[in-house]
């Protein structure tokens, strides 16, 4: 009786692990809400630390060069230049120009991992483009690129 009542419990003990799920390959670890990345168990008495966001940054390249902003945070760009814009995680996208207007951007692509376009003054003057990049995860995050455009002829 006493291997019946043993082969009972082990067998309640491992339907128990697999209708939980243990027991497989996750080594203990349970996958998180979307499937990023892997959280341990927390234990009792085990203090919990906030979970801090990654900080947004942005990496800018004009005709396929990293490109670095000026003192004024700005980069020099000639009209038909184009820009590509790759952010360390997802991100919304915003333009604008200054005059309204002045800047088209041709054969955008704006997903959340990158924003390209050739941008194209439109005036006869300078005029500023900006790219402003809000993270998904944290949208108190927000980065802004600006352009100084040349005009066409050069101005």
């Amino acid at each position: 009786m006493k291997r019946f009542a043993w082969s009972v419990l082990m067998a309640a003990v491992i339907g128990g692990l697999v209708a939980c799920g243990g027991g497989g390959d996750d080594n203990g670890y349970a996958q998180t809400v979307g499937g990023e990345g892997y959280v341990r168990p927390v234990t009792f008495g085990e203090s919990l630390a906030p979970v801090v966001p990654q900080t947004l940054t942005l990496e800018v390249a004009v005709n396929g060069t990293v490109a670095t902003p000026d003192a004024e945070g700005q980069l020099s760009l000639k009209s038909g230049d184009l820009v590509s814009i790759t952010p360390n995680q997802s991100v919304g996208w915003i333009t604008a120009s200054q005059p309204d207007g002045a800047i088209n951007a041709l054969d955008v692509d704006p997903n959340p991992s990158k924003w390209s376009g050739r941008i194209v003054n439109t005036t006869s003057a300078l005029a500023v483009f900006t790219v402003s990049a809000t993270a998904t995860a944290d949208a108190s995050q927000i980065k802004k690129t600006a352009f100084r455009v040349a005009a066409p002829n050069g101005s």
